[in-house]
């Protein structure tokens, strides 16, 4: 028998392949029985191989197999031995978010980063990508987005006239008769390029100060190519190194295509540092300082060539995305085409900064980023040394973990409807309220967030507003499945988009009359056809009018006071009731126009209450007016319908002076109002108080007595009733300078004739024409503001009593009058409420929103340097800061300007709908630190809020808990609150807690003895433990000033304590959140006089119990939770009082339930 040849080339390979085999089985077991991820749920064979998302990977549909693995494992799926895949909002946080002082950050993966590359800014350590971040933050800057903003508008602009030049007649049909009746559509044309070479051209010379010429030239320049390339060639690269093999294969992908892509981008860099620094880029902070930072020539190009490919391909793949949604959804379409159409008067309005005021686009923009990430893919990070929690589990160190942004956007715990397009969830539509927001975060979170964010949404608002005002869009058939089947290989490899593009024909109706439209199709140069169409235009009814009416006294002689100056004793064209029908319809015009542009300018859209109409004679201008002798060249139409209403009351009655409310010692000044409702009421419809109507009411015999020196039967009167009639009220003393037609508008407001001494003349203000006309006018718009809700107390502008001169600067030019008559932005907000002012498309908001408050505090950013925040969840309109004399020193106007129209635009750390964030610094620069100052802060609901600096005022600071320390000879005996008065008066004295223990503790400053309070009520607590506060309800004062009340209600529904007022819009409701209970109030009170002036809640996690496994013992022993000395020192430091007095009751004004 021939000996055993071990040694043998067939025999080494088989033990060898035994070897290799055992060793694969003995890593399967260990990643299944023995690996620290073992616990994690997935499918098997991704569990102990990665060859499945290789195979995935190199398919190009990892992420919507990674949504498949999710679905069916939940949240946390291990998909590699050593890798988890997070959809939980939770984890952007903890994987991606700030780390607490001395935590290890959650470092890149290598595999996936770093593959021998020179280090940017992506691949950078902890301190190199701070140091790069600070560098490369001065290009992204809203001052520099100030300077590029002519570099973007000039390659947008260019990007409209190649598509006009491109959209071209498509070619008849060949089914038609070859006169092009069957196919007149535009030739289609690649969406797909044309949005990739726009937003190459402009990073490149963002990035580098030239363009890749792609628009000039309607091609792909080779870089762009190889960046599509690369993306595959890195996917490759990226399942070689999951095989242990990715090193063998560097050297080769190096010498490639790769190494193309390398020297573009250094010839690209050596023509930029050609220019200088000096230039308002991207890279110019990079390049001025590259010593300082130690950068390489090789460190510049790779920095360069990440920020062409982050901000061209992203960005163009969004556009394509939402170019895709939209034309497949044509009711979004039409919201976004109207959206811009009105918002804009023309193509010159839009611009980098006005494009903010699109928030339906924007609401479009984030659901795309939603439905189509650019970025589909998980970022992976490595967990540091020692393990970290990620969603509430905890993970090993060194596990790679990653959010994938296409499984968490499209996961249904998150989103309702999660595969349908639907803008609305970002507007607060109340159909998708329980969608959480915060798990899309598109471009990352933490310190390594996307740095060109606001210079992203930007660029992507003024391409879209661009197209959209240029052209109308529908999807080609063969685009129609564009989105399925895609691949991603890191980036989407996204197929053709052909769209028809039809350039818009710019019309404007400016009457409601019929208009001719003349339709012609051409072809080959020829006029084919044509035809006519005339359009007749009817307004909307939709929406409830202002009601226009006249009141008459029974006996009434249906003139009204008209001096001699305006041919009062020749003619009576100014003085009859006719007159007075025509100036008032014509001043209700005039107040229709001045509110629509000024909400306008406001940023709030081009808005005004609509009039109550019927069809009659057009007599907005002289001419037509006239042609009332002429029945055949009558002109009729839509005019604002003036009712006549006939009071009960005589003249006599009506002029008497006690009801004159110029007399001020009249004991009926408020009786001509409920004269006017009386009269409406008997008028009948439309004024019944079901209709809730609001009228403008004026009293036609209205007189003055010279010898009594009183405008009798007149009042300035206006009364907002949510529930019923809403009245404004008004004399006729000045209607006869009023005009009557468009015509007169100049003339009256010009007039300076004097008007006489047989005029009242208003304390000296109605001297001339001009002022009887601007005064008149405008102090009746003043109670028609009254009547629409409008506070005049809290208000400037038309509601302040004020804008008498600057009257006419809103209709004429006028010389030496720099202000203008305008309502404030705060009345403004609230008729955005009212549905006479709404437009079509406009979205009511949420109950959450309506009621939300405007909160300002103090935070840290990610530096942990101090901002001041300000919020509100309906979304903010101002932020001003205002001296001691009354100014507003310093404004941010949300409404009208974005952050890069802001005066310093660089204090911004973070600025949206909802929230704005002011820098220390930029404080300190503006504001002089030696002089008292107050914010105000002014929400989209109208909520307000006004912190005033009181330097003469001491508060007390006080915080307390519901369970503490037993009092009785110490020890760690917990005592629980089984008693809770809440002192309420006429304002909020404070509240009492008292113990089982038989102690109590102040809600209020500490050593008070005695509370007030006539609405005071206390509430005995249960012993179940299942019975806890719920909800505290605070009615606050506008501006800084003692709370007015405050009820408590528990979880049981049973509420105590009093509001002290029934306005929704005062009153603020705390609640602990979902998972959250309320252990404790906090606040502060006037060290004098007792009086509450904050009022919140302390909450912690329902799972922290009050037992010795719950909240830490020492909470119970922080003297800043037992309302000691208020914050003022010891020396103001309560005494706890004896055990004899803690059953005394010194509040004996209460109602014990």
């Amino acid at each position: 028998m021939a000996p055993l040849n071990i040694g043998g080339p067939a025999n080494l390979a088989v033990v060898a392949g035994a070897l290799v085999l055992l060793f694969i089985v003995a890593r399967a077991l260990y990643s299944i029985f023995l690996h620290p991820l073992r616990s994690f749920p997935g499918p098997l064979l991704w569990r102990v191989s990665p060859l499945p998302r290789i195979y995935w990977l190199l398919k190009g549909r990892l992420p919507h197999k990674m949504a498949e693995l999710h679905a069916e494992y939940g949240p946390a799926v291990r998909f590699m031995p050593d890798e988890l895949s997070f959809s939980s909002a939770d984890a952007w946080d903890d994987i991606y978010g700030h780390r607490k002082h001395g935590a290890g950050e959650f470092s890149k993966c290598s595999r996936f980063y770093s593959r021998g590359e020179a280090h940017n800014i992506v691949f950078s350590t902890r301190e190199e990508h701070a140091a790069l971040r600070r560098a490369v933050s001065h290009g992204f800057s809203d001052r520099s987005m100030r300077g590029q903003e002519p570099i973007i508008g000039a390659y947008v602009d260019l990007l409209i006239q190649r598509l006009r030049e491109h959209s071209k007649p498509a070619a008849p049909s060949a089914g038609g008769n070859g006169k092009g009746e069957v196919a007149p559509a535009t030739v289609p044309v690649d969406m797909r390029e044309w949005l990739n070479w726009t937003t190459f051209d402009v990073i490149g010379d963002l990035g580098f100060g030239s363009s890749f010429g792609c628009l000039e030239k309607s091609d792909y320049h080779p870089w762009i190519r190889l960046i599509a390339h690369n993306f595959i060639v890195v996917s490759v690269t990226l399942a070689l190194t999951y095989l242990g093999l990715g090193s063998a294969v560097r050297y080769y992908i190096s010498r490639s295509s790769v190494d193309e892509q390398w020297e573009l981008a250094r010839a690209k860099l050596r023509q930029r540092m050609e220019l200088g620094a000096e230039r308002p880029d991207l890279i110019e902070g990079l390049i001025r300082k590259k010593d300082d930072l130690h950068l390489s020539f090789e460190n510049l190009a790779m920095n360069a060539n990440l920020l062409i490919v982050a901000g061209s391909e992203t960005t163009a793949t969004l556009l394509g995305g939402l170019v895709f949604f939209l034309t497949t959804n044509p009711d979004k379409l039409a919201r976004v085409v109207e959206e811009v159409r009105t918002t804009f008067n023309s193509e010159e309005e839009i611009s980098l900064s006005s494009v903010s005021r699109l928030p339906y686009m924007l609401a479009c923009l984030n659901e795309a980023l939603r439905c189509y990430p650019p970025v589909a893919v998980g970022l992976p990070r490595q967990v540091p040394k020692g393990g970290a929690y990620v969603a509430g589990q905890f993970i090993p160190e060194s596990t790679v973990v990653s959010v994938w942004q296409w499984v968490i956007n499209h996961n249904p715990k998150y989103w309702t409807e999660p595969t349908k397009f639907a803008p609305e969830r970002f507007l607060g539509d109340p159909r998708y309220e329980g969608d959480r927001l915060d798990a899309m975060q598109p471009f990352s979170t933490g310190p390594r967030n996307c740095i060109g964010k606001n210079l992203a949404y930007a660029e992507m608002r003024l391409i879209l507003a661009k197209i959209v005002w240029n052209f109308d869009m529908a999807l080609d058939n063969d685009s129609k499945d564009w989105l399925n089947n895609q691949k991603c290989y890191i980036l989407w490899a996204k197929p053709p988009l052909n769209v028809r593009l039809t350039p818009v024909a710019r019309a404007k109706f400016y009457k409601q009359d019929n208009s001719a439209i003349d339709f012609e199709l051409h072809h080959n140069g020829h006029i084919c056809t044509s035809t006519t169409r005339i359009l007749y235009y009817q307004p909307l009814l939709q929406l409830p009018p202002l009601h226009l009416a006249i009141m008459v006294a029974k006996d009434s002689p249906l003139l009204i006071d008209c001096p001699p100056s305006k041919r009062g004793a020749i003619t009576t064209a100014h003085s009859t009731l006719d007159a007075a029908v025509l100036k008032l319809r014509m001043t209700a015009y005039m107040w229709q126009a001045l509110t629509a542009e000024d909400l306008r300018e406001k940023g709030l859209g081009r808005r005004s209450f609509r009039l109550d109409e019927e069809w009659g004679l057009d007599t907005t201008t002289m001419n037509s007016s006239y042609l009332q002798s002429d029945p055949k060249n009558t002109r009729m139409g839509s005019v604002a319908k003036v009712h006549i209403v006939r009071s009960e009351k005589t003249v006599a009655q009506l002029r008497d002076a006690e009801v004159a409310q110029q007399n001020h010692s009249g004991q009926k000044r408020w009786e001509l109002q409920r004269s006017f409702e009386h009269a409406l009421a008997e008028h009948g419809h439309p004024f019944v108080s079901a209709s809730c109507p609001v009228v403008a009411g004026l009293i036609l015999d209205s007189h003055y007595s010279v010898e009594k020196g009183l405008i009798l039967a007149h009042a300035a009167l206006g009364h907002h009733n949510p529930d019923g009639l809403s009245l404004a009220i008004y004399g006729s003393h000045t209607t006869y300078a009023w005009p009557r037609f468009l015509e007169e508008v100049p003339a009256c407001l010009l007039d300076m004739t004097p008007t006489g001494d047989t005029i009242g003349n208003d304390k000296g203000l109605c001297t001339t024409m001009q002022g009887a006309c601007s005064l008149g006018q405008r102090a009746m718009l003043q109670v028609v503001g009254d009547a629409f809700g409008a506070r005049p107390l809290y208000s400037d502008g038309i509601m302040a009593g004020g804008a008498i001169r600057p009257w006419g600067q809103v209709f004429v030019s006028q010389n030496g009058t720099r202000q203008r008559a305008q309502w404030d932005l705060h009345d403004a907000i609230r008729f955005l409420r009212k549905d006479h002012f709404r437009l079509p498309g406009d979205r009511a908001l949420t109950r959450s929103q309506d009621e939300s408050s405007v909160l300002v505090r103090c935070m840290v950013d990610e530096n942990d340097e101090p901002l001041l925040e300000v919020t509100c969840r309906a979304g903010l309109a101002r932020v001003r800061f205002i001296d001691d004399q009354g100014k507003a020193a310093w404004e941010f106007d949300f409404c009208r300007k974005t952050a890069a129209e802001l005066e310093d635009a660089e204090i911004t750390a973070k600025f949206g709908p909802t929230v704005f964030h002011l820098t220390l610094p930029a404080l300190q620069e503006r504001l002089d630190r030696s002089k008292p100052w107050a914010i105000e802060a002014l929400g989209m609901n109208a909520m307000s809020l006004a912190l005033v600096n009181r330097a003469d005022q001491v508060y007390w600071r006080w915080a307390m808990l519901l369970v503490r320390k037993h009092q009785q000879g110490g020890g760690s005996r917990l005592t629980y609150a089984n008693r809770i008065d809440i002192r309420v008066g006429a304002t909020m004295d404070g509240a009492v807690v008292y113990y089982s223990d038989g102690s109590k503790c102040n809600c209020g400053v500490a050593h008070q003895t005695h509370y007030g309070g006539h609405q005071s009520q206390a509430k005995s607590l249960s012993e179940d433990e299942t019975l806890e506060i719920n909800r505290v309800s605070i009615n606050v004062h506008r501006g800084w000033a003692p709370l007015n009340g405050c009820q408590m209600t528990l979880s049981n529904g049973e509420t105590w304590g009093a509001i002290n007022g029934n306005n929704q819009q005062d009153t603020q409701h705390l609640a602990a959140g979902e998972d959250e209970r309320i252990i404790g109030f906090y606040g502060q009170s006037d060290a004098r006089s007792g009086y509450t002036y904050e009022f919140g809640i302390i909450t912690a996690p329902k799972s922290v119990t009050d037992s010795e496994e719950g909240l830490p013992r020492q909470i119970y022993d922080m003297p800043e939770l037992m309302n000691t000395d208020g914050g003022l020192g010891p020396e103001h430091q309560r005494h706890e009082p004896g055990h004899e007095d803690w059953d005394e009751d010194e509040d004996s004004d209460e109602d014990m339930d």
